[in-house]
């Protein structure tokens, strides 16, 4: 399987947008869009690294390696007020969420710190490179690092119950497979595998719960908060520990039938 050309011209392009955006247009969803546009880009260079023997992959990365780590930050404390708000109980914990929108900000001033001219520079001196790079990819058949990455989930689906780390492993590894595929293929017939995309949609709730639930473990009694903000701070997080078993039992009840990807009609030929 060969590039997928203008799928990688786009990712070149989301990247150049979004790292040029100005701060007063840095909403919460571009936040989002830069993560997935980063770990797109992952995806892309880890392919590389597999069939490119003379590329460093992690010196590439490295430019963005702080950017995707500060916009974490500022990420994970906007799906916490998120998922608060997803459950109707903001109402109830006034001075949390105050103290939410104070870290949010606090870690945006962070972001933007990261976020110099001089990096901003320095990655689109590496979009250049990675152009290099694909036209190099684009001769070499994909199908071999495909097959190892498959055999890799195929290894964590193998035992039929996933514990809580190979989960998170699992997780990234499915995501992988899909910007893979994107790259190599249509993204539309990419989206046409709904049993994978809901297992990575499971996954992505299940440690979405589960990141939250830790943080207000962690802070519940160390927070300068009323005591009636902690006590509904309590049941919340009981509320969300139970969500988080039952999809993660869910995932587990799916993981049995979950054995047979929609690979790419060559390598499916391949592995038959």
């Amino acid at each position: 399987m060969r590039e997928n050309l203008a799928y990688l011209k786009k990712r070149r392009s989301a990247l150049k947008f979004l790292i040029r955006t100005p701060k007063r247009k840095f909403t919460k969803d571009r936040f989002h869009l830069l993560r997935v546009e980063l770990k797109k880009l992952k995806a892309i260079l880890l392919r590389m690294e597999f069939l490119l023997p003379d590329f460093d992959r992690k010196k590439f990365y490295k430019p963005f390696r702080k950017l995707f780590a500060q916009a974490g930050k500022v990420r994970e404390i906007q799906i916490e007020k998120e998922i608060l708000r997803s459950y109707g109980v903001l109402e109830q914990i006034p001075e949390y969420v105050l103290l939410l929108n104070k870290k949010i900000q606090k870690e945006r001033v962070r972001f933007f710190n990261v976020r110099t001219l001089a990096l901003n520079s320095k990655i689109e001196k590496r979009l250049k490179v990675l152009r290099r790079n694909v036209r190099k990819v684009s001769q070499i058949d994909s199908g071999p690092f495909l097959a190892n990455l498959i055999g890799e989930i195929k290894s964590l689906l193998a035992t039929g119950i996933l514990e809580e780390q190979s989960a998170h492993l699992l997780r990234k590894k499915l995501k992988n497979l899909k910007y893979n595929l994107e790259s190599l293929q249509d993204e539309k017939m990419v989206n046409r595998h709904p049993e994978q995309e809901e297992l990575v949609n499971l996954l992505g709730t299940w440690h979405d719960l589960v990141t939250v639930q830790r943080t207000l473990l962690s802070d519940i009694f160390e927070l300068p908060v009323k005591e009636e903000e902690k006590e509904s701070l309590q049941r919340i997080t009981g509320t969300i520990q139970s969500d988080s078993e039952r999809i993660f039992k869910e995932i587990n009840q799916k993981i049995p039938l979950f054995d047979d990807f929609i690979l790419p009609p060559k390598l499916k030929s391949s592995q038959d």
